[in-house]
């Protein structure tokens, strides 16, 4: 794996599951204040936003024993990966790597790969190392990155970088819960792909896997049967008709995944840390609405914060 070695602390997860509730309803009452008006943003930038969801992953981790840490491993690499290929974005465009922040209270990359995205190698040289080390750590599958990159961009480096680690890790996961919520990530992914291409003509790439048995590329040739999915979707999944924009449909499917994550919530601790890292992510994604949505109106950031 690419994850720091930490200290496991062996706590049992009766000590961990109310301190995870407690932390979800504070963060929820910040959110709601300020909604409110009660108390201004905490928060000054977008970079604060995404740091302290990056720390609050970073104390979880630190919470869990050794064998949540083994089974939930593949998620907290998920989310590690955004920052990582920021890594890369940052070398493109020629800056300084000090818009990465490594402290430990903030990354759970390992050493190794903290050191490699810091350098001041070109993303051309960048890439190659990345995809050496991510073959060695991960599985010989991560081949072929570093080609896409200089073929296709940063774009198409990224969109790789998530299929190989869904084929490679995510969707083969040892823990049945595990590979469930990355099958549900599939979906909604393969959802707002094949809405993007069938009403706004956006060229889209569909993943492997999921809970959905579809066709999306045979689907998304034939604009009629792209319709009928989408409505056998609304039948089946609660999918909602008549979206008029991207952004209403991926509210309504993050707000779905939430409820989802909640009811299979009861039935581990496995479920039970997925669910609140989910809550984490919608949390600072209504962070962000709250902070750069006083230029939209506070009618709509309202109405968009998922609660």
């Amino acid at each position: 794996m690419l994850l720091r070695n930490l200290p496991q602390p062996e706590f049992p997860s009766g000590y961990l599951l109310p301190r995870l509730l407690a932390r979800k309803a504070a963060g929820a009452a910040d959110v709601q204040a300020c909604l409110e008006g009660k108390q201004p943003l905490p928060w000054a930038t977008a970079q604060d936003i995404a740091g302290r969801s990056q720390a609050e992953r970073v104390w979880l981790y630190h919470q869990l024993n050794s064998r949540l840490r083994h089974s939930l491993a593949p998620v907290f690499l998920f989310f590690e990966l955004k920052p990582l290929v920021n890594g890369v974005r940052l070398r493109r465009a020629r800056a300084s790597a000090d818009g990465l922040d490594f402290s430990p209270s903030r990354t759970l990359l390992c050493p190794e790969l903290q050191k490699l995205l810091q350098t001041e190698e070109e993303a051309p040289v960048l890439t190659k190392r990345l995809e050496a080390l991510l073959c060695a750590r991960l599985a010989p599958g991560f081949s072929g990155l570093a080609a896409v990159y200089a073929g296709q961009g940063i774009a198409a480096f990224e969109r790789r970088l998530y299929e190989l680690f869904f084929a490679h890790l995510g969707l083969v996961a040892p823990e049945a819960g595990v590979r469930s919520f990355f099958k549900d990530i599939v979906d909604l992914r393969n959802i707002l792909a094949l809405a993007k291409a069938h009403y706004w003509q956006e060229p889209m790439t569909f993943l492997a896997g999921g809970h959905l048995e579809a066709q999306w590329e045979k689907a998304l040739a034939e604009p009629e049967r792209a319709g009928r999915l989408l409505a056998t979707l609304h039948w089946e999944s609660g999918l909602p008709q008549g979206i008029a924009e991207f952004s209403g449909l991926e509210d309504f499917l993050l707000r779905r995944q939430a409820l989802i994550l909640q009811r299979r919530a009861r039935s581990n601790t496995v479920a039970q840390i997925l669910h609140y890292l989910w809550q984490q992510d919608l949390l600072a994604r209504n962070r962000g609405l709250l902070f750069h949505g006083r230029l939209a109106g506070e009618e709509l950031c309202k109405a968009k914060v998922i609660q």
